[in-house]
């Protein structure tokens, strides 16, 4: 619970606001009309009151009193993909700088890697790569993003995934987004990018990995032929075998090592196998254990994917500069949101600062700046 009379609030807003300037003091892609005195402020304050409501950017221009929304969209209209795309990252990197100024990103991190997913429902998902889901659920591969999977969890960098560019592009362009804003220690990443170009592009960057392996026939076999030369791991209840595996295809062919690691089920008596490729070899018996219960965290970017979609401003426009726009102010509203929590004055008490109650601050906040 927030304490509401002294100490607490005031630090929380102070560093709210010095985020949000941080945040937003890059230039705006918009340039300003002759006949309009419309500046990057009257645009930003109704997208965070958005932001803030979870709600559309129209509602909260009506609940601001003194912005018109007809003149907002028509401004915001004017953005390209492109343009929204580069304010976005612009925007996360002064973020990252400050989280890197207030002592946070100095250690090397353990990260996740994965691709947003959303709703093919628009015509606005026309250069999108579209996929189909297990239960015949249409869906598009939105962005790739590459987030901290510890305490504090931040988005490094995204990009979007799109048919312009190939897979492997997207792969090394967050990569190296990443990397230049801090040292990566493990990437973690489910069976959905097991491959070379995800592969390829982390062992060019001495990146190491953990990475799920899909059941086909061919670590179906391997799995066959390996339980009976399984190396136990001393008491864990655990057994491991390392092989490698030959990737091929167009270009040239990559080699990995995977790992067959058994551990037991919630049956008693029983173990499952998970495979998992990585980028270390030899292993001991205690680091197989490790890499395959490291792989439990890549879970953490499923919750961040949950709460960008809670704080993901609602729209009904078609625009792909808006839509986009929209998308990419999620992601920098999770890591604002973040960054003050890591900021608080009691950061050892089990009463962190909320979604809700950091809703409602930015709110109080945009409020206090549009009058």
């Amino acid at each position: 619970m927030i304490q509401r009379r002294g100490g607490r609030v005031p630090m929380l807003f102070s560093c709210l606001n010095s985020s949000l300037k941080h945040a937003l003091a890059c230039p705006w892609p918009v340039a300003r009309t002759r006949n309009q005195e419309v500046g990057p402020r009257d645009l930003l304050d109704p997208v965070l009151a958005a932001t803030a409501r979870s709600t559309s950017v129209s509602l909260a221009c009506d609940a601001l009193q003194g912005f018109d929304s007809d003149t907002v969209h028509h401004h915001l209209r004017k953005l390209s993909p492109e343009e929204s795309l580069a304010y976005a990252q612009e925007a996360n990197r002064n973020l990252l700088r400050q989280a890197r100024e207030t002592g946070l990103l100095r250690e090397p991190q353990v990260v996740a890697l994965d691709t947003h997913k959303d709703p093919d429902y628009t015509h606005d998902h026309e250069d999108c790569i579209k996929a189909r889901g297990h239960r015949g659920t249409g869906y598009v591969l939105d962005y790739l993003s590459v987030e901290t999977v510890g305490d504090p969890r931040l988005t490094l960098s995204f990009v979007p995934v799109t048919a312009k560019q190939p897979v492997r592009d997207c792969y090394a362009k967050v990569l190296g987004g990443a990397q230049r804003e801090c040292a990566i220690r493990m990437l973690l990443a489910d069976r959905g990018t097991y491959g070379r170009p995800l592969m390829r592009a982390l062992q060019e960057r001495g990146i190491p990995y953990v990475i799920a392996a899909p059941r086909n026939s061919l670590i179906k076999r391997r799995i066959k032929n390996a339980k009976p030369r399984a190396k136990p791991v001393p008491g864990r209840g655990c057994f491991y075998h390392e092989t490698k595996v030959t990737l091929r295809g167009h270009g040239p062919p990559l080699t990995t090592n995977v790992v067959l690691f058994w551990r037991p089920d919630k049956k008693p008596g029983k173990l499952v196998c998970f495979p998992f490729a990585t980028s270390e070899t030899l292993l001991t018996p205690e680091r197989a254990h490790e890499l395959a219960y490291m792989y439990l965290k890549r879970w953490n970017i499923e919750t961040g994917y949950r709460i960008k979609n809670k704080l993901r401003i609602r729209t009904c426009s078609p625009h792909p500069g808006v839509r986009r726009f929209l998308q990419y102010f999620s992601i920098l509203a999770h890591n604002l949101w973040t960054l003050v929590r890591a900021q608080e004055p009691h950061r050892k008490r089990k009463e962190k600062l909320s979604l809700r109650a950091f809703q409602a601050m930015l709110d109080t906040l945009v409020a206090t700046r549009a009058h």
